[in-house]
């Protein structure tokens, strides 16, 4: 596999047979989003924290998760907050999950 340009799409970073890794790191990556709460035992959408619950914790981390392939061409917060400017508590769990998610593909690139 050749590394034709980190700034270009994910077509041109992963060869054929490496269609797969993409799937299989959003897929670990979802995984490990509900362990970012610290109150893992609740069960509402409620939380200390202001606009971001524990439903919407998750959501926002899986949605980093997904969004893990823009971001070689942006940045995690460019994608979870095109603005900017200062993070919400919610997208703060976006940008967790995205930056997981290409820790996670670059792992995967060093080991091939």
């Amino acid at each position: 596999m050749k590394l034709l340009a980190f700034a270009g799409s994910v077509a041109t970073l992963l060869a054929d047979e490496d269609w797969n890794v993409p799937t299989s790191l959003q897929k670990e990556c979802s995984s490990k989003c509900p362990n970012l709460d610290l109150n893992q035992n609740r069960t509402e959408d409620s939380s200390p924290e202001v606009g971001c619950g524990v439903r919407c914790k998750v959501e926002q981390c899986t949605k980093g998760c997904e969004a893990w392939a823009q971001a070689l061409d942006m940045s995690c917060q460019t994608v979870c907050n095109g603005t900017q400017e200062l993070l919400p508590p919610k997208e703060l769990y976006c940008v967790l999950g995205c930056h997981d998610a290409l820790n996670r593909y670059f792992q995967q690139l060093k080991e091939s």
